[in-house]
């Protein structure tokens, strides 16, 4: 894994540095079982300002919980393996969520024509959804985006 985050990185540093994109977002599932060293070189100096990017927080619709991943038939608990990064320096994070059906009532699983397993049903892996917006630049006009 730590190989495939230096290509990742190496990737970006190249696609960021040559002034092509004005920032980045990596999301998917980084496994994260048993250490998050990969997580942690994926994020460190990969900005587009050269600082680390960040990570969006999304919690279940609940609230109660950040896991991206289940499977009752594992013997392992839920946890999150999914993970969203991004660049702080261009980008901030307005909202977000992990969306398992099982947290929504009856009346609004008819409405949206759901049933609570469907999330489930469909992946261990739970949807991640986080809404970013391009930043304003500080006062400076260089680094970290203010809100």
């Amino acid at each position: 894994r730590i190989d495939e985050v230096e290509a990742v990185r190496h990737a970006l540093r190249t696609v960021l540095d040559s002034g092509a994109a004005a920032g980045a977002v990596v999301c998917g599932d980084y496994n994260l079982v048993g250490s998050r060293v990969p997580l942690e070189r994926l994020l460190l100096k990969t900005d587009v300002d050269g600082g680390d990017l960040a990570v969006a927080e999304a919690l279940q619709i609940d609230g109660r919980s950040n896991a991206t991943w289940a499977d009752a038939k594992q013997p392992f608990t839920a946890g999150r393996l999914d993970y969203l990064v991004y660049s702080d320096a261009t980008l901030r994070e307005t909202g977000g969520f992990v969306f398992d059906a099982a947290d929504l009532g009856a009346d609004r699983l008819a409405a949206l024509s759901l049933s609570a397993s469907e999330t489930a049903d469909a992946s261990d892996h739970l949807p991640l959804v986080v809404d970013l917006a391009w930043a304003a630049p500080d006062s400076s006009g260089a680094g970290k985006a203010q809100p």
